[in-house]
């Protein structure tokens, strides 16, 4: 073992403040640099100063209570201070999980008025239960969706209604720009009248125009 790495354990197990730690330090270096250059080699020199938890724990029991009180608070504020980067590494990441809108006119993404010709042509596709047509129209996710549960989508419109009528009208809608978790995503959200029930489509698509979310009620 090396006088510096010696030194290094040593320090590493004392339980003081910064400066007593840091004089401490000096004072070995120096202690068996001296001794060094006397000709005594290393191995006696920790035989007779013994190992360095050994004399850590020398100097620790004849530390005054100042230097452990000291000791003790650096240690708390050490584990304050990853407890924060902790508390700030989680805080951002729930910022980036959490979705975050915009008006569609001043994203510059997409466009409302083309946003809005495909939200008409989904709800068109599913007033014809054209599933197959959504499908294709849809991104990878939302085609896994509906190519493995095709028969729950007819179920959640009997459950609104087990019979709609004919369409009537759109009616209302609202548009935003949605970022969420590095993507981004144009939000629909239209009313429609039937003749027997008004039913509101929660439409998204991706960059690419690509339908990629649909809920109704």
């Amino acid at each position: 073992m090396t006088k510096e790495e010696y030194v290094k354990r040593v320090v590493k197990k004392l339980k003081c403040s910064g400066s007593k730690r840091e004089e401490i330090k000096k004072q070995l270096d120096s202690d068996i640099a001296s001794e060094l250059e006397n000709g005594e080699g290393m191995e006696n020199i920790i035989s007779r100063m013994g190992t360095p938890e050994s004399l850590a724990q020398e100097f620790n029991e004849n530390f005054p209570e100042e230097e452990r009180k000291a000791a003790k608070k650096k240690k708390n504020g050490t584990v304050v201070g990853i407890v924060a980067v902790i508390i700030i590494v989680l805080a951002a990441l729930v910022y980036w999980c959490l979705p975050k809108s915009d008006t569609i006119e001043s994203s510059g993404r997409f466009n409302e008025a083309k946003i809005e010709e495909q939200a008409k042509k989904v709800i068109s596709m599913l007033d014809k239960e054209d599933y197959e047509g959504l499908i294709a129209y849809s991104n990878a996710t939302m085609q896994a969706s509906l190519q493995d549960d095709v028969e729950s989508w007819q179920a959640a419109k009997d459950q609104i209604n087990s019979d709609w009528g004919e369409f009537v009208s759109y009616g209302n809608s609202y548009m935003a720009d949605v970022k969420q978790m590095g993507k981004e995503f144009a939000l629909v959200q239209m009313n429609v009248s039937y003749e027997n029930v008004s039913v509101t489509y929660t439409i998204t698509f991706d960059v690419d125009g690509k339908l990629a979310g649909l809920y109704m009620k």
